[in-house]
């Protein structure tokens, strides 16, 4: 009864304990500092305070891991801790507390049980598999160690299955990081919208920020944005429409349409087609499962977009000069090319197509546990490989995300992930409409049909591998 007393008390965020928290941080880098460099004491105070805080609200370190990988903040913009073997970066040293953090639980807390779940052993053994094709690569002098352990710490993220099973169980949990994964894409969105409004002539977000190209038309005043935080903003469009529909009783409808419209204009100027499929693929099934009452408010609300899109393409027509009409044809033209033949030649599906032609004689070479990560899977190609492409070697990346875990794990490692992918979308799409909860339902359905849209979006681009999509996935398979 004392010990729950006592968590109560220092979840109990309110004035007086963020003050004295504020004074106790302070009085600890000054003593410090007298010792150690000012950087150092606050660094080591830091990392203290953080794991307090993550043991007690383990969601907040999912989502400050997410803000890192999937925000506005590039990978080569975070500083690197060097540990002998290999480099860590911040979101790395989080994930790693908070493990250690349930491995310290599971041993020393006798009422704590780890959480049994069908996904457990497919999620190691995916992992395992990985880790295991690489080491034998690399023992075998087939990869650089440093490029195989670097590749493997991006799918590590995968490991935050494990945290939201065990650690981030109650309700409020859930919704604290689900409303968080929102709020994020919201930023991110925000930030994309600002960066549209400025062009490519003032870029401040990282990634790619580049002028439309859709076949031979340059659309100059028309800016693609590619942020890191692309994979928030796909998932949380899918969330808030679920939301919109499954949960009709949710609060402050007014700031989710917002956001939803938001959010959906980010996805729109990313003028990926893969992610506009995605969406489009969630709302389709979304239709197709939802009851009647939830088919309705589909309907309405589509007939709502519906009407919009109609107006905005009359004035666009009606005035082509405007940017706004010049953004909306755009849309058009490109979205129009999804139906076309003559797409299929386009330069970034001819790229995909030549790097999906090396992959079978690999898998035949190299059928259990493939080449290992880090590897080269093909040989230098003059019709995608550059001379003056020095700061990107394309032979290690293929855009298929399946075909690159089948090429670097195997049929062990692919295997793993086919099991794990069937068992999540199996279990989702049977039991979302059990949930008697209308919250926890559409959570339940929202990232079942966000992980549908990236197995699917796995064909164009290598979700599975990816740094800004691999914390996302793992926090949402279970």
């Amino acid at each position: 009864m004392e010990s729950k007393l006592v968590v109560n008390t220092f979840l109990k965020w309110n004035q007086r304990t963020i003050i004295i928290s504020a004074v106790i941080l302070g009085l600890l880098i000054g003593i410090t500092s007298v010792v150690f460099s000012p950087l150092i004491a606050l660094a080591g105070v830091s990392i203290i305070f953080g794991i307090v805080l993550f043991f007690y609200r383990p969601e907040i370190s999912l989502l400050a891991i997410l803000f890192i990988t999937s925000g506005i903040i590039y990978e080569s913009d975070l500083p690197l801790l060097p540990i002998g073997i290999g480099s860590l970066h911040i979101p790395d040293i989080l994930l790693l507390g908070v493990l250690v953090i349930l491995v310290f639980k599971a041993l020393v807390e006798p009422d704590f049980k780890l959480i049994s779940s069908p996904m457990n052993w497919w999620v190691v053994f995916y992992l395992g598999f990985l880790l295991l094709s690489t080491l034998i690569a690399a023992l075998y002098n087939q990869v650089d160690f440093h490029e195989g352990i670097r590749e493997f710490r991006v799918l590590s993220y995968y490991l935050a299955f494990f945290i939201v099973i065990n650690l981030v169980q109650r309700k409020k949990q859930l919704r604290w990081l689900i409303d968080g994964i929102i709020w994020l894409a919201t930023l991110v969105a925000f930030a994309m919208s600002l960066q549209f409004l400025l062009g490519i002539s003032l870029p401040f977000l990282p990634d790619r920020v580049e002028a439309l190209r859709t076949g031979e038309t340059v659309y100059t005043d028309i800016t693609r944005i590619l942020p890191p935080g692309q994979s928030v903003i796909v998932t949380a469009l899918i969330l808030l429409i679920c939301q919109l529909i499954v949960n009709p009783k949710a609060k402050n409808k007014v700031i989710l349409l917002l956001q939803c419209a938001m959010i959906g204009f980010a996805v729109i100027i990313t003028f990926t087609r893969s992610f506009w499929v995605q969406v489009a693929l969630a709302v389709f099934v979304l239709a197709v499962v939802a009851r009647k009452a939830e088919r309705r408010r589909l309907i309405n609300y589509a007939l709502l977009v519906l009407l919009a899109l109609a107006v905005l393409l009359i004035l666009s027509y009606s005035n082509p000069s405007a940017r706004y009409a010049q953004l909306t044809l755009a849309t058009v033209e490109r979205l129009g090319t999804l139906f076309e033949v003559d797409t299929l030649s386009e330069d970034s599906l001819e790229w995909r197509s030549v790097e999906n032609s090396y992959v079978w004689p690999q898998v035949q070479k190299h059928p259990l546990l493939g080449l290992g990560l880090g590897a080269k899977y093909r040989t230098w190609d003059h019709r995608i490989d550059y001379e003056e492409r020095t700061w990107f070697d394309a032979r290690y990346y293929i855009h298929n995300a399946h075909f690159w875990i089948l090429l670097k794990g195997g049929i062990a490692s692919y295997g793993c992930l086919v099991v794990m992918s069937f068992i999540f979308l199996y279990r989702g799409f049977k039991y979302w409409y059990k949930v008697q909860d209308a919250e926890m339902r559409y959570w339940v359905l929202g990232f079942t049909l966000v992980y549908l849209g990236v197995v699917i979006g796995a064909i164009y681009n290598p979700i599975f591998t990816q740094w800004y999509w691999t914390p996302l996935i793992g926090s949402c398979l279970e």
